[in-house]
């Protein structure tokens, strides 16, 4: 059908005008007599905006606008599924797929609603973040710069569409490490955000001091925070203390008159106080806690059983600890876990696995097991490789991993300092493991 519609403009085309106009004419015939005849016009509104979007004839694409313009409902539940196709592809890391539903929702939005109406700046904004998530930092910035006009002249600056978009751009300047940026649009958001919002902005705008070394001004904001709210635990200003190594004031936010502060039912909770103990040297109690947690919680427990995703905070400090101790195979078997764990909830090579391929990669290339470290480095770039873009940090990251292993073994496969492209990577991998048979 595409081939129909599209014919080179530097030349006649009578008989593809024919065609197309053929093609029109049914359609429109078709809508005349869909209330006599039984057939849904919500069923031709998608082949009418088709043909208008693909003829290569203005009259005819304008004409076929007509209807549309009148009767834009099947159009509009169709925006609304692009969107969620989108929303569900995202939840699978697959990015790429994400983004065209999403940009086809933008389409439809932009047609149906108009460039200023709420739901075409909600799906601009949606589109924003995806671009964001694949790694497309500059198309995002530039996409949550022309929303965030559109909404301050359209909604108002005070308007919840508004405000999201300087929540976006603070979080995204706060990935690149421009904090400055990121804590300008951090107060913007705190000047226009709704009350019961703006402890979540505060907690924003002290990470982003901390990220910036200003632990002051953090640990000021982090102490109000916690002020407000005595029965539960700041996280941000436990993490604070921790960093600087302030383990009494730590350990006073995880007890409340001498009694630790529901240190068995919160997961969260549970694991600091194992991090703080860790700290201060009490490994064992940390991995006595940590354990009689994980087994309370999981009665059929072994030692390389995929655990609830709740308990998921306690397996990753247990597993550092180990890795800490020297027991690599305990570490190993908790690492697996937690990676089985992700694949069964997420499915293999979801972009969330390769943060758990990495541990095990780090793992082995602590223990010298270059080989088998540079087989997980591989396989979580190609995840990465699969769902994200090109110029994405963790892609990066990732390259980093193999050049730095390539360095400690010493590696002149490459007769240089380590792989640079993908491509590369696999026939290292693949000469490294033919060497060593």
């Amino acid at each position: 059908m595409t081939a129909l519609f599209v014919t080179d403009l530097n030349k006649p085309a009578p008989i593809s005008f024919l065609l197309q106009a053929g093609v029109f004419l049914s359609l429109m015939f078709f809508q005349l007599v869909a209330p006599y005849s039984g057939i849904a016009f919500n069923k031709l509104e998608p082949l009418l905006y088709s043909f208008s979007q693909r003829t290569n004839h203005e009259l005819l694409g304008r004409l076929a606008l007509i209807p549309l313009k009148e009767f834009p409902s099947s159009l509009f539940r169709e925006m609304h599924a692009a969107d969620r196709r989108a929303w569900f592809l995202k939840g699978e890391g697959k990015y790429k797929e994400a983004i065209q539903q999403e940009e086809r929702a933008v389409e439809l939005a932009t047609f149906v609603c108009g460039t200023n109406d709420v739901f075409t700046i909600l799906y601009n904004t949606e589109l924003a973040l995806l671009n964001e998530d694949y790694g497309r930092f500059g198309v995002a910035e530039e996409q949550l710069k022309k929303i965030m006009q559109t909404s301050k002249s359209a909604l108002g600056p005070k308007s919840f569409h508004t405000v999201r978009t300087y929540c976006a751009l603070a979080y995204l300047y706060e990935r690149q490490g421009r904090h400055a940026e990121a804590e300008k649009h951090n107060r913007l958001r705190l000047e226009f955000e709704e009350d019961q919002f703006k402890p979540q902005c505060l907690n924003r705008l002290a990470h982003v001091y901390v990220r910036a070394g200003k632990f002051a001004a953090a640990e000021s904001i982090y102490s109000k925070l916690a002020a407000n709210a005595p029965r539960s635990i700041n996280q941000g200003l436990f993490d604070l203390y921790v960093k600087q190594k302030r383990f009494k004031e730590a350990s006073r936010l995880l007890t409340r008159d001498g009694q630790r502060l529901a240190i068995f039912d919160s997961p969260t909770t549970q694991a600091n106080f194992a991090e703080l103990q860790i700290c201060l040297g009490n490994e064992a109690l940390a991995e006595e806690v940590l354990l009689k947690n994980i087994r309370a919680k999981t009665p059929w427990y072994t030692p390389g059983h995929p655990y609830p995703r709740k308990l998921l905070p306690s397996v990753c400090t247990l597993a550092d600890l180990y890795v800490k101790q020297k027991r690599y195979a305990e570490a190993e078997k908790l690492f697996k876990a937690y990676l089985s764990e992700k694949e069964n909830a997420l499915g293999k090579g979801h972009i969330q696995t390769s943060i758990n391929l990495d541990d095990l990669g780090r793992l082995y290339e602590t223990q010298g097991k270059y080989n088998l470290a540079i087989s997980y480095y591989v396989k979580a770039l190609s995840v990465r490789e699969n769902s994200l873009h090109a110029e994405h940090p963790e892609i990066a990251e990732s390259f980093n991993n193999l050049r730095r292993v390539a360095d400690k073994s010493d590696c002149d496969l490459f007769g240089g300092p380590g792989p640079q492209s993908y491509s590369q990577v696999l026939n290292w991998s693949e000469r490294r493991s033919d060497s060593e048979r």
